[in-house]
C-alpha cells in the first residue's frame, strides 16, 4: 500500500518512517504537545481536570518515550485520549450549557470513555502500528 515516493529513497512513505526519516514526525509530536499542554491549562479550572491532568500526563510520557527510544509503539500504548476528551466536553457544554456538561458527563462517562478508548486505540494502530493510510486501506477492503 503506497505509492513508492523518489524523495524517500524509493521508499513508500510508511516503510520510510520505519527506516528512520523522521523530522517531520518529531516537529509533528513536538507541535502536537503544545496543543495539549493548551489543553491542559484550559482543563486546570474545570470540574474534570483530573480526567484532563491523567490524559496529558498519559501522552506526554509517551511522547518522552517516543522522542527517546524514536519506537512509534510508545505512542500507539499511550495513546492521545486527551483530544477526544476536550472535544467531547467543550461539544456538549456548547450545546447544552456550560453549567450542564459536568453532569451530563458524569451521567454518560462510561459511553463517553468507551467511545474514546475505541476510537483512539484503533486510530492509533492504523498511525503508528501498521502505518497505513487509511484511504488505502479502506480502498483495498472494499475492492
Amino acid at each position: 500500500m503506497g505509492e513508492l515516493d523518489p524523495g524517500l529513497g524509493g521508499r513508500r512513505p510508511a516503510d520510510a518512517r520505519r527506516a528512520g526519516f523522521r523530522p517531520y514526525q518529531n516537529l509533528d509530536k513536538a507541535a502536537d504537545w503544545v496543543g495539549y499542554l493548551f489543553i491542559f491549562i484550559w482543563g486546570w479550572k474545570r470540574p474534570i481536570r483530573r480526567e484532563i491532568a491523567a490524559t496529558f500526563a498519559l501522552r506526554t510520557i509517551g511522547q518522552a518515550l517516543f522522542f527517546a527510544t524514536h519506537n512509534e509503539m510508545m505512542l500507539f500504548y499511550f495513546p492521545n485520549l486527551l483530544e477526544p476528551l476536550f472535544l467531547i466536553y467543550v461539544t456538549m457544554a456548547r450545546f447544552r450549557g456550560w453549567e450542564r456538561a459536568q453532569a451530563i458527563y458524569r451521567a454518560r462517562i462510561v459511553w463517553i470513555w468507551l467511545f474514546i478508548l475505541v476510537y483512539k486505540f484503533q486510530d492509533e494502530w492504523f498511525t503508528h502500528v501498521v502505518n497505513v493510510d487509511r484511504t488505502e486501506y479502506f480502498k483495498a477492503l472494499f475492492s
